[in-house]
């Protein structure tokens, strides 16, 4: 059986240890637009499961956004991980089949986040609300944050990656800086097995978002999410699964 350890990145997107990297994520911080970056890179994971990935990049964004999960991970601690995460399906689902994006945001939504969700359409107004919200979120704009180096809002996307010309299908990441310079921003990829952080155009992002889910037949998309006020969790999500 052939083994692999780790894909080199295609041309057009830029590797997280490069050189240019470095200058794009420090025009960011500058910049302050990376009001994500310090939060996720904090709580930064690799998916445990290879269909953890929407899983993965929800509990880093859950721990990013300093949500108790009000369950015990490791007695005496509470921290998200995939484990916790079986709200809406079995995991041993999960792990044949991945997660949509509806489950995605049901999941997010009833460990204590407030999550929008997006799918996105082959139209120029489509591509300039998502790079408003690109901006917004990585500026600190949506929630008004008076600290633009921690985030009060993140942003998850799902793309297909063959449209990035990697190797895969649907993937989930979460978003962590915008380079105003370069109109590209930085994904913290959770399968770090397969590719390491990368910086993406913007439009390159977007048209890997449009191909249609061969589950759902609709397009892919992206989430905002920010934690819900008060904190505390409900015991029902809207699949009418009871919540451990």
């Amino acid at each position: 059986m052939d083994t692999f350890y780790c894909f080199k990145l295609p041309e057009k997107l830029v590797d997280y240890r490069s050189k240019e990297s470095y200058h794009r994520l420090t025009r960011s911080l500058a910049h302050e637009n990376a009001a994500p970056f310090l939060s996720l890179s904090s709580c930064y994971k690799t998916q445990s499961e290879l269909t953890y990935c929407g899983l993965s990049t929800l509990a880093v964004t859950l721990n990013a956004l300093c949500i108790d999960p009000q369950r015990i991970w490791k007695t005496p601690w509470r921290w998200y991980t995939e484990d916790l995460l079986d709200n809406c399906r079995p995991l041993e689902v999960v792990k044949k089949a991945g997660i949509t994006m509806e489950e995605f945001a049901c999941l997010a939504k009833c460990n204590g986040a407030v999550c929008s969700i997006t799918r996105t359409e082959d139209t120029e107004q489509s591509f300039q609300l998502f790079r408003d919200t690109v901006i917004s979120v990585c500026t600190g704009r949506r929630g008004l944050c008076d600290d633009p180096l921690h985030a009060l809002e993140l942003m998850v996307v799902l793309f297909h990656r063959a449209t990035l010309t990697q190797h895969g299908e649907g993937h989930y990441s979460p978003v962590a800086a915008y380079d105003e310079e370069s109109d590209s921003v930085l994904i913290l990829d959770v399968a770090r097995y397969k590719y390491p952080p990368f910086w993406t155009p913007v439009r390159m992002l977007f048209n890997a978002m449009l191909p249609k889910d061969p589950v759902t037949i609709k397009s892919r998309g992206y989430f905002v999410l920010k934690a819900k006020k008060g904190g505390k969790l409900g015991h029902y999500c809207s699949c009418n699964r009871k919540i451990a």
